[in-house]
């Protein structure tokens, strides 16, 4: 469930891109937000995993998608000269969110249980929301007002293939990403039952399914 949300977050950046051309990125943010509210809400009445692949691992996989990739396209409207500095920063917040969320996330499950803790987390959310309307107001004429119009909205620009340079950091990325997944979702496993013992022992894995 969590690899499919990964998943989602990064699979869905042309879908994100295309509707960032057509819309504008700062209301892609907004659209954004709310399927995550969705997603998240809709979680908390989820009655098995299944369910869950469907409203936590796709629902708030693609509204997480939309912002994440948003914010990537809308920082150079707003800083020019540092601009990798201001990358920096922006996915500098992911680890810092991360250790903060995994201790407060941790403390809401243990007082009011998975169903409320989904419908919390849908509530903070919708600060994405609030994001999309600032950043909206703030923008001054750029790319989301001026260059947008030079995009024919109706095709798809498939000469990009055509640059061996991009075509190299795509295959790049696809290798990449297996990797930077995949601890999110076995290092709590290993955990529990060494990835050692769990390769030496094949009934471990079949036992820590039953944990779960």
């Amino acid at each position: 469930m969590t690899a499919l949300a990964s998943g989602s977050m990064h699979a869905f950046g042309m879908v994100s891109a295309l509707l960032g051309n057509l819309l504008g990125f700062a209301n892609i943010i907004v659209l954004g937000g709310l399927a995550c509210a969705v997603g998240m809400f809709s979680s908390s009445f989820a009655t098995n995993i299944y369910l869950l692949y469907l409203t936590y691992g796709l629902v708030w996989g693609f509204g997480s998608c939309l912002c994440y990739c948003s914010i990537l396209f809308l920082l150079p409207q707003f800083f020019r000269a540092r601009l990798g500095l201001a990358n920096g920063i922006v996915f500098f917040g992911a680890p810092v969110g991360t250790l903060i969320y995994s201790a407060v996330m941790q403390k809401l499950f243990s007082y009011l249980g998975l169903a409320k803790t989904f419908r919390v987390l849908a509530g903070v959310q919708l600060v994405l929301v609030l994001c999309g309307f600032i950043t909206r107001s703030i923008l001054s004429l750029g790319f989301d007002q001026i260059d947008v119009k030079n995009i024919k909205k109706t095709s798809f620009d498939w000469s990009i293939f055509k640059n061996k340079g991009f075509m190299v950091f795509v295959v790049s990325l696809c290798v990449f990403m297996p990797g930077y997944l995949v601890p999110y979702v076995h290092l709590v496993s290993c955990h529990i039952v060494p990835c050692s013992r769990r390769f030496v022992h094949p009934l471990s894995a079949h036992n820590l399914l039953l944990i779960h």
